[in-house]
């Protein structure tokens, strides 16, 4: 991006966000506006607007004062809220910022990147690896339909001229602040405790699953490239091409501690529509600005440990 170019970041306050704005700090000066639900972030921003995105007034107020020539669309609901709460955030939230946007009349398309999810796969899409941007979706969650929703939206080309719109389908993130009610965040949280002798043990779910895991600071600078350089209208995965079972992270990270704690892990049957194995293919991002992950994994959890287990 130009110098003084005008940036805007939804959800802005949350573990991508404040990723993502050290990131854009690293290049030229810009201005940078910053929308989330918190009253304050302490981040590095030209502006901060506490706003919620299901509210529409507010939000094109907003909007309209940060006139943005780029947008990070951050903001939403993860897996772990009611199914109504997350369709009014990330669907209606993007219907919403979409307006906003087009209220402003910009001279030119404004660049807005939409973060979608390897939850939008479902069994179908992950049926062949790697996952390729093309296979077909039929998610088995409210979360993951809402993120089809808009990724749908953005490829029926469904959207006004004044926004030129791409999807950022990001696998699973690691890397130091991760939310405590993911897995790697779980781990990391017990481990904390289990070193300050608050617990005996470490409880946890099925270890024998696998996902592909992409560190936040690399998933930033590829959101930083494709707002620039992807294409509108396209999807591109975010993530590092392989998988790793939670039960390899999880030793390694009891390594990483130095630690030993008995394991009590979920032996339940995987329930209808978990994966065996999902990780997708980087080769279209790869092609369109040249990006691949530079944090190896252990990495990543060494970082967690030493944000975490302070």
């Amino acid at each position: 991006m130009k110098p003084k170019s005008r940036v805007l970041i939804t959800g802005v306050s949350g573990f991508t966000g404040r990723w993502l704005v050290a990131q854009l700090r690293k290049g030229p000066p810009l201005h940078l506006a910053g929308l989330g639900r918190s009253a304050d972030t302490g981040l590095n921003l030209d502006s901060y607007t506490a706003c919620d995105v299901r509210r529409a007034g507010p939000l094109a107020d907003a909007v309209a004062r940060a006139q943005p020539e780029f947008v990070f669309h951050l903001a939403g609901c993860n897996a772990f809220h009611p199914a109504k709460e997350i369709e009014a955030v990330n669907v209606q939230g993007f219907e919403h910022l979409l307006a906003a946007l087009v209220a402003i009349k910009p001279s030119r398309p404004i660049r807005l990147l939409t973060i979608g999810s390897a939850a939008e796969l479902g069994r179908q899409g992950a049926a062949q690896l790697p996952v390729t941007e093309d296979a077909a979706c039929e998610p088995e969650s409210a979360y993951g339909r809402s993120k089809w929703s808009v990724t749908r939206r953005v490829l029926t080309c469904d959207v006004p001229f004044e926004v030129d719109v791409l999807v950022a389908r990001t696998f699973n993130l690691a890397g130091p602040g991760l939310d405590r009610r993911l897995a790697l965040g779980h781990f990391v949280e017990q481990i904390a405790a289990f070193q300050r002798g608050e617990i005996d043990a470490l409880c946890c779910g099925r270890l024998d699953t696998r996902r592909d895991y992409v560190d936040v600071r690399d998933a930033v600078a590829a959101y930083a490239a494709l707002v620039e350089r992807g294409r509108p209208g396209q999807i591109y995965n975010v993530c590092s091409g392989s998988s790793h079972s939670l039960r390899e992270i999880l030793d390694t990270m009891l390594g990483l501690a130095g630690v030993r704690p008995t394991i009590v892990a979920d032996g339940s049957q995987p329930r209808a529509g978990d994966l065996a194995d999902v990780y997708g293919s980087l080769a279209r991002l790869k092609g369109a600005i040249g990006w691949r992950p530079t944090t190896p994994l252990n990495q990543s959890l060494a970082d967690m440990l030493a944000a975490g287990c302070q």
